[in-house]
C-alpha cells in the first residue's frame, strides 16, 4: 500500500501525539517537588493568585530564584488561575507544551530539509529521549518549554523570510524569538543556530566561491552549484537578534548575581571551569547514547586526569571527524548546534552548586539527533535491505527509549522518589540529602529527617539552608537546645539569613522565650516584610503575648497576602479556636483541609479542636480519615492513640488499636519522646499490660528532665501510681490533646 506524504505526515503526527502522551501521562498525578517547585508555584503567594494586574508587574520587575523570566511567571500564574493550586494542571500543560515542541521539531526540519523520515526520526528522538524527563516532570522548568518552543516558532518563521516569504516573516522570527528569551536566556545562541541554518539546509551563506545544496534528498547527498558570496547580508539580519541576546544575556546575570546563584572564581576558578566545561560536553553525550543513572541534581565531581583525557579526546576526535566528512554539512551543522547552544549552561559561568543537569540538554541535542539522523539515513540509502534494516535499528531505539523514559518519569513522582534515586547514584549528593530530610520533616518522620539533614551537613559544612532545616527538625524532635545551638551558629556566619531567623524566631517561641523570639520575628521580617509564614509566626507570638487584636490583624493579612495556601487558613483557625470563636474557627479549618490535605499539622490540630469543643467522635473520624496518608507521622499516631486508649467514653475507646498506635508513635521517635511513651503507657494499661505500662512510665520519668517538664513529670507520676493499682488512666481535657 502506496501512502501519500500527507497520509504519512499524519501518521508521524498521530504516533507523535500518542506515543508522548502514553510515556508521560502518569505525570499529571505527580505531586510538586521541594526542589524549586516551592519558590516558583507552591509556596510563592504572588504565583499562587494567579493572573493579577500586580502579578503582572510583579513578574516584569522581580529577579526572584535569580532569574529574569517573566513570561515563564506569567505562565505559572494562569496555571493558578485555571487549575487553582493543585499540581495536576501544572504538570498538564508541561505534557501539551512537550507535545507541541515535538510537532514543531517535525514541522521545522521537514520545511527545512524537505527530508520527512529523517524529521519524523529526530522529533521522536526529541520527544522520547530520558533525558528531556527532567524539562517535562518538573513543574519548575516550565521555561525550558516555553523557551524552546518560541525558538522552535523563530525559527520555523525565519525559514519562511529566508524561502522568500518577506520580512514580515522575518518580524514574526525576530517576535518569537523575544519571546523565547523572556521564558528563559537559553537561546541566547539562536542567532548562531540561524546561521548554521543558512549554511545547512538553507545555503545562504556562502564563505567565498563555494557550493551550496539547491536539493536535499532523505539521505543527506544532494547536487552541487555554484553560489556567488552572500556572508554579509547573512551576518547583517541577524544584527537585531543578536542585540537582544545581548541584552538578556546582561539582564540574566545582574539578575543571579544579585540572586546570590552565580559562584564567585574563589569557589570555582578558571581551569575548573574549563575542566568542568570538557566533562560537561562529553558526559551530555555519554548520557545520550547510554541515558543510565540519571538524577537531579548531579553534585559529585569524579575528576581525575585520565578521566579529563578521554573526556578530551573524544571531543577532539568527534571535531577532527566532522573537519574530515565537513561536506557532510549536517554533521558540521549538528556538531556545532549542540557545542553553541550549550554554552550558556556548560559551567563557565557558575551558576549554582550542579555540575550538569539534564535539563540543559532539551535544545541542544536536537544537533546530535541531526547527526545520527541524517547521517544513519545516509547509510542505509543505498539498498532496499539497508534501507529495512536502517528502519528496525531506529524501531529498537525508539522502543528503548519509551522503556526508559517511562522508568526516568517514575521518579519524578515526588520529592522523595526524586531525592532517593539520587542518593542510589550519589550517595554523597548534600543537595538530595538536605531535600530528602526536609520532605521527611513534612511527613513527620523526624528521625529519619535528623539522619539525612545530618548527613547533609557533614558533606557540605557551613551549609546555611541544611543547618536552619536540620535546626527545624532538631526542635521537632524535642531538641531544642541542640538546636538553637545549631541555628545561632549559622547566624554568626550569615547574620541575615533569612530561613535561620524564621526557624529561631519559632524554636525560641515553643521554648517560652516570647520576647526574644519577638525580636528575632521583627529583625527577619524588616528583611522581607511580604513573606506570609513569618507574619503569621509573628501573629502566634503576639497572641501568646495576650495581643489579640494585633495578633488578628496579623493573621488576616496572611491570609489576604497568600489567599490560595491551607497554611494561612490553618493558622487563622487555630487563633480563633483558642479564642473560642467556634464557629468561625470550624470553618477555617476545614477549608485548610480542603485546599491541601497533606499537611499533617491540619488534621492534629482540627481534631485537637474537636476535643476542646467536646466533639471526640468527629476527632477520632477526622484523624481515622487522615490516617491512610500519614501512617509514619508520629503526633497524628499518637493524638489517635490517646483518645482510643484513656477517653471516658467507652464507645471511643480501643485498647488493641491503641497500642498499635501507641508502639509505632514511639519506635518512630526511637523511644526518646516523654510523651510518646506516656501514650503507650496508657495504651498499655487499656489493654491491661499494666507491668508494662509501669516500666514505659519509669522510662518516660527518666527522659522527662529540666525545669519545663516539671509539669509533665508530675503528671507521669500521678498516672505512675494508677497503673500500679492496676487502674487505667481516663481523661477527655487537656491531656488527650498533649498539654
Amino acid at each position: 500500500m502506496n501512502l501519500t506524504s500527507s497520509q504519512k505526515l499524519r501518521g508521524i503526527v498521530l504516533g507523535l501525539i500518542v506515543g508522548t502522551l502514553a510515556v508521560y501521562w502518569p505525570i499529571v498525578d505527580f505531586d510538586f517537588v521541594n526542589y524549586d517547585d516551592d519558590e516558583y508555584v507552591s509556596a510563592n503567594p504572588m504565583v499562587l493568585r494567579g493572573l493579577t494586574w500586580e502579578g503582572i508587574g510583579w513578574a516584569f520587575t522581580t529577579n526572584h530564584v535569580g532569574n529574569w523570566h517573566p513570561l515563564t511567571w506569567l505562565s505559572h500564574m494562569l496555571d493558578c488561575t485555571l487549575f487553582g493550586t493543585s499540581p495536576a494542571g501544572p504538570h498538564l500543560i508541561n505534557l501539551i507544551l512537550h507535545v507541541a515542541n515535538a510537532l514543531l521539531v517535525l514541522l521545522v526540519f521537514r520545511r527545512l530539509t524537505g527530508a520527512l523520515w529523517c524529521s519524523a526520526g529526530v522529533a521522536a528522538l526529541f520527544a522520547w529521549h530520558p533525558l528531556h524527563v527532567e524539562s517535562v516532570a518538573w513543574v519548575s522548568e516550565r521555561k525550558d518549554l516555553l523557551s524552546t518552543l518560541f525558538g522552535l516558532l523563530a525559527m520555523l518563521a525565519y525559514h519562511r523570510y529566508a524561502t522568500g516569504g518577506g520580512r514580515r516573516w522575518y518580524g514574526l522570527s525576530l517576535a518569537a524569538y523575544g519571546l523565547s528569551l523572556l521564558a528563559k536566556p537559553m537561546l541566547v545562541t539562536l542567532p548562531c543556530v540561524l546561521l548554521l541554518l543558512d549554511y545547512w539546509p538553507l545555503g545562504r551563506l556562502v564563505l567565498g566561491a563555494s557550493y551550496r545544496q539547491t536539493e536535499l534528498k532523505p539521505g543527506g547527498v544532494a547536487p552541487l552549484a555554484m553560489t556567488p558570496p552572500n556572508w554579509r547580508m547573512v551576518l547583517l539580519e541577524k544584527v537585531p537578534f543578536f542585540l537582544g541576546a545581548v541584552a538578556l544575556s546582561i539582564v540574566t546575570v545582574l539578575a543571579q548575581r544579585a540572586g546570590g546563584a552565580v559562584m564567585s572564581v574563589s569557589h570555582h576558578s578558571l581551569a575548573n571551569r574549563l575542566a568542568g566545561a570538557v566533562f560537561a560536553y562529553a558526559g551530555y553525550l555519554g548520557k545520550t547514547f547510554w541515558p543510565a543513572n540519571l538524577i537531579c541534581p548531579y553534585i559529585e565531581r569524579h575528576w581525575t586526569p585520565m578521566a579529563f583525557a578521554v573526556a578530551l579526546g573524544s571531543l577532539l576526535t568527534i571535531s577532527i571527524l566532522v573537519w574530515v566528512w565537513r561536506r557532510q554539512r549536517h554533521l558540521s551543522v549538528g556538531w556545532c548546534w549542540y557545542l553553541g547552544t550549550l554554552v550558556p549552561v556548560i559551567g563557565l559561568v557558575q551558576v549554582g552548586n550542579q555540575s550538569m543537569a539534564d535539563r540543559y540538554t532539551y535544545f541542544p541535542l536536537l544537533g546530535v539527533f541531526v547527526m545520527v539522523v541524517w547521517s544513519g539515513a545516509g547509510l542505509v540509502a543505498r539498498s532496499r535491505q539497508a534501507s529495512a534494516a536502517g528502519t528496525g535499528v531506529m524501531a529498537v531505539v525508539l522502543a528503548a527509549c519509551l522503556i526508559l523514559t517511562s522508568r526516568q518519569v517514575s521518579h519524578w513522582e515526588g520529592s522523595e522518589a526524586l531525592f532517593s534515586q539520587a542518593l542510589r547514584v550519589e550517595p554523597r549528593n548534600f543537595v538530595a540529602e538536605n531535600g530528602l530530610g526536609y520532605t521527611l520533616l513534612v511527613q513527620g518522620r523526624i528521625p529519619e529527617a535528623i539522619t539525612h539533614l545530618t548527613k547533609a551537613v557533614e558533606l557540605n559544612p557551613g551549609e546555611p539552608n541544611s543547618i536552619s532545616t536540620l535546626g527545624r527538625a532538631l526542635a521537632a524532635a524535642g531538641r531544642a537546645e541542640a538546636a538553637i545551638g545549631w541555628l545561632r551558629t549559622n547566624l554568626v556566619a550569615y547574620p541575615e539569613h533569612s530561613r535561620t531567623l524564621s526557624v529561631l524566631a519559632d524554636v525560641l517561641a515553643n521554648q517560652g522565650q516570647t520576647n526574644e523570639a519577638l525580636l528575632v520575628y521583627e529583625k527577619r521580617l524588616s528583611l522581607k516584610p511580604v513573606y506570609p509564614p513569618d507574619h503569621a509566626g509573628y501573629a502566634a507570638l503576639l497572641a501568646r503575648a495576650g495581643r489579640t487584636a494585633e495578633a488578628e490583624s496579623q493573621f488576616r493579612t496572611v491570609l489576604r497576602l497568600d489567599p490560595a495556601s491551607s497554611l494561612s487558613y490553618y493558622d487563622l483557625a487555630v487563633f480563633l479556636s483558642s479564642r473560642q470563636r467556634n464557629a468561625e474557627a470550624d470553618e477555617f479549618f476545614a477549608r485548610a483541609a480542603g485546599k491541601e490535605p497533606a499537611i499533617f499539622q491540619i488534621h492534629t490540630a482540627w481534631a485537637a479542636h474537636l476535643l476542646r469543643t467536646q466533639r471526640p467522635a468527629e476527632a477520632v473520624e477526622q484523624l481515622r480519615r487522615a490516617l491512610p496518608a500519614f501512617a509514619e507521622s508520629p503526633p497524628l499516631l499518637d493524638l489517635l492513640a490517646r483518645i482510643l486508649a484513656a477517653h471516658p467514653d467507652a464507645r471511643l475507646r480501643n485498647g488493641t488499636q491503641a497500642l498499635a498506635l501507641a508502639e509505632k508513635a514511639s519506635q518512630l521517635t526511637e523511644q526518646r519522646d516523654p510523651r510518646h511513651l506516656d501514650t503507650l503507657a496508657a495504651a498499655q494499661a487499656e489493654a491491661g499490660l499494666f507491668p508494662a505500662a509501669v516500666a514505659t512510665l519509669e522510662r518516660a520519668l527518666e527522659l522527662a528532665a529540666g525545669e519545663r517538664a516539671a509539669r509533665l513529670r508530675a503528671g507521669l507520676q500521678s498516672r505512675l501510681e494508677l497503673y500500679r493499682r492496676m487502674t487505667p488512666f481516663r481523661d477527655a481535657g487537656d491531656w488527650l490533646v498533649g498539654n
